[in-house]
């Protein structure tokens, strides 16, 4: 599964689960009775796309490399998550996170919030130059990405562009449907918290067909994980901060 806090509930992608399971996925949510990921429990997903007419026979548990599912933050709400960007190795536990002793860290204060009904979202505030505040999920499915910016207007504003065909697409796959995504060097500085992203960073704007243009989104964009290097960042859900480790050497 990939772990994605850049979505607020957890699902299983009914094209690509065992063929033992085929029975019981045109309900909406799939009951796992032993899941297992920091520790076993029983888990109700969420169940998105259909299934295949023609599946593979090797869509079976031996097959390593199949994505079936998302693990979204609505796991990770009442604990903290470690990612260690370095070693690509993370950590969850329950309870409030705990610094370790001899470590440095700085933390930009982050707020849980619902987005409808798509679950909760850990937001941080981006400061724009011109001191306006836009809120942003700190997202870990934008591996490779600085910003990610939801709006194309406000993508264009912050990488300073008047029309998108100034920049040539690359085609990334989205939630099954590959689209155009543009990316650009911001042309201004902006804040999130103590950490300053400059021309240095870049930002992303994705056109997706399936958005709905006329609602107003509440957040601005997601902020990646590229701007954090080889660091370790926590995602605290107890205490609403983001905690990134300063002193990177490792052991």
């Amino acid at each position: 599964m990939q772990l994605d806090t850049g979505a607020g509930i957890s699902k299983l992608y009914r094209d690509a689960l065992p063929r033992q399971y085929s029975r019981l996925l045109k309900p909406d949510t799939l009951l796992i009775r032993k899941f297992s990921f920091s520790e076993p429990s029983s888990r109700i997903f969420e169940l998105m796309y259909a299934v295949k007419k023609d599946r593979s026979k090797n869509c079976s548990n031996s097959k390593k490399n199949i994505l079936v599912g998302t693990l979204a933050n609505d796991y990770f709400l009442g604990g903290n998550l470690s990612l260690d960007l370095a070693r690509t190795t993370f950590k969850y536990t329950r309870g409030a996170f705990r610094k370790t002793e001899g470590k440095n860290y700085t933390s930009i204060e982050i707020n849980i919030s619902k987005i409808g009904n798509h679950g909760s979202f850990p937001m941080a505030i981006l400061i724009l130059g011109n001191g306006e505040k836009r809120k942003m999920v700190f997202d870990t499915g934008s591996v490779i990405a600085d910003l990610v910016v939801l709006q194309e207007g406000d993508w264009l504003k912050l990488v300073g562009l008047k029309k998108i065909d100034d920049v040539k697409p690359k085609f990334i796959p989205r939630w099954g449907q590959s689209v155009p995504c543009y990316f650009a060097p911001i042309v201004e500085s902006v804040s999130l918290g103590s950490m300053i992203l400059n021309s240095k960073n870049i930002a992303v704007y994705c056109h997706d067909p399936r958005a709905i243009v006329n609602i107003k989104n509440p957040i601005f964009g997601f902020i990646g994980l590229a701007p954090f290097g080889e660091s370790v960042v926590t995602i605290d859900y107890v205490l609403g901060r983001l905690f990134i480790e300063l002193d990177t050497a490792k052991n």
